[in-house]
């Protein structure tokens, strides 16, 4: 007996519903232990009357910062069922990177590992009288805002994306539907479920009935090997840098592990034809799927790339049921339920991104006459060369076929020779510890040379250690700017 989420009268209600039907049946694991379904509905409510007794009032925002953790979820719950606003975020944030959150959420508090802060970071309550608190249930309308994503980009500029119940469920019926989720499910979450693309696999499993299994990252490789035995993973989302971490550095592990893992969905960033063909080398029977999706507008196109030609790899696929796609002047519009309600306390970013029920992505592509979806760069991101417009992730990907280069991440930057003209540069991650810098910029541009147009050659290179990155792997092309300037 499965649940039927388009006829939810709120989110989060698929968790009474398996409470009552599979009780016993496990929802989640992490490294400190599990969690049955009638346990996470039971502890969400609980959290929901531990908030209630605190005082804080309904449609409040409530920050919860516990990592990859079975409590993130049950608070994260709690605050949604209690009628409250979670915000989900990392719980490896500064001070300073926290506050700016609370600042901007105006949080009436911030849940951590000890206890639960109010703005001034004085306790109101301690989680250990969790267990003595009240059971509540007492959601908000479908169309009221459930929780706020915050959203970074690659210029750094921190967005609160509001999601409604009804915005939610829109987007997990997509995945939901195409992804096919039986409620057998054995999935390994590695990203952090602070972002959507994570979170989302959870909930997925979790309205199906299904299984996941908790990693706070890929810092410590060896117990994430073990998991894939341990659990019995079947499924995982990932990333492109995941991808090759799998199948570069761990191969061999990788290949010995993965033999029970029927399906991938990667995301954040494109995954380079080369690395899709080495995977599906790896594990010939993957299932293999790309989704593309911003958090305002999760999951909007899918693709099977294991069921497609090799030509169309690049491609993101076509687009989800209930959405609709065009280009306008080469910027990417997407409309559908899903669509986010907009920014939390960003009027004007909000009208000029929704327009007339469509969302104006930023991003540039074009659609084939199958109906296949091709990003092709970022519309804010583009380079100008006296006219003559460069996407940053063409040269990215032109350049990563280089053999000197691991890893790479392109702008335009004030030429330093003359400040009123753009120049493309490049931080590098190189593939030879002990290359000198002036010798391996010459040999990349010479590769360069042969696959771009003379303009699009990066003119300033410099090689770096690594990459700036957020959590979900977007390229924080801000800080690359400052690295090169």
């Amino acid at each position: 007996m499965s649940f039927n989420l388009l006829k939810s009268n709120y989110f989060g209600e698929y968790l009474g519903f398996h409470a009552e039907n599979i009780p016993d049946k496990i929802a989640l694991t992490d490294i400190n232990g599990q969690i049955t379904y009638r346990e996470l509905y039971n502890k969400s409510r609980r959290v929901a009357g531990l908030l209630n007794h605190a005082g804080i009032s309904k449609g409040e925002r409530i920050i919860i910062a516990l990592g990859n953790t079975i409590e993130q979820m049950y608070f994260h719950y709690g605050a949604i069922l209690g009628g409250y606003i979670s915000v989900p975020l990392s719980s490896g944030l500064s001070k300073t990177r926290l506050q700016s959150y609370i600042d901007d959420s105006g949080a009436a508090c911030i849940v951590k590992k000890e206890a639960i802060y109010d703005r001034s970071h004085k306790i109101i309550a301690e989680l250990d009288i969790l267990e003595s608190s009240e059971y509540i249930c007492s959601p908000r309308k479908l169309d009221d805002v459930a929780t706020i994503m915050y959203t970074t980009g690659s210029t750094g500029n921190q967005k609160g994306v509001m999601l409604s119940h009804n915005n939610l469920i829109a987007a997990l019926d997509h995945i939901i539907s195409y992804i096919g989720y039986s409620g057998n499910e054995r999935e390994l979450v590695i990203l952090p479920i602070s972002h959507s693309f994570a979170l989302g696999h959870v909930y997925s499993n979790n309205i199906m009935g299904g299984y996941v299994h908790l990693e706070n990252g890929m810092n410590k490789m060896k117990r994430v090997f073990n998991a894939f035995y341990k659990y019995q993973i079947t499924g995982m989302p990932s990333t492109p840098s995941m991808v090759n971490l799998f199948t570069e550095r761990y191969l061999e592990a990788f290949k010995g592990v993965a033999g029970k893992l029927n399906y991938m969905v990667v995301n954040t960033a494109p995954l380079p034809p080369e690395s899709t063909v080495k995977l599906l080398s790896v594990i010939p029977k993957l299932r293999l799927m790309i989704y593309y999706g911003l958090t305002e507008a999760s999951r909007s196109t899918f693709i099977t790339l294991s069921d497609e030609d090799i030509v169309n790899y690049k491609s993101v696929g076509k687009a989800s049921k209930g959405v609709k796609l065009k280009i306008i002047d080469g910027e990417v519009c997407i409309s559908g339920k899903h669509l986010f309600n907009g920014y939390w306390n960003k009027e004007d970013e909000t009208k000029s991104t929704l327009i007339n029920g469509w969302m104006h992505t930023g991003d540039l592509g074009f659609i084939d006459s199958s109906g296949y979806l091709t990003i092709t760069g970022r519309l804010k991101e583009q380079i100008n060369i006296d006219g003559l417009k460069v996407a940053p992730q063409e040269v990215e990907s032109a350049l990563l076929k280089c053999k000197l280069v691991k890893d790479i991440a392109v702008v335009g930057v004030i030429d330093p020779l003359n400040n009123k003209h753009e120049v493309v540069a490049a931080l590098i991650v190189s593939n030879n510890n002990k290359t000198d810098e002036a010798e391996f910029a010459r040999k990349v541009r010479a590769h360069g040379g042969e696959v771009l147009e003379p303009y699009m050659v990066p003119e300033i290179i410099k090689i770096t250690e690594r990459i700036p990155r957020s959590e979900s792997g977007k390229v924080l092309r801000k800080e690359v700017e400052k690295l090169l300037c």
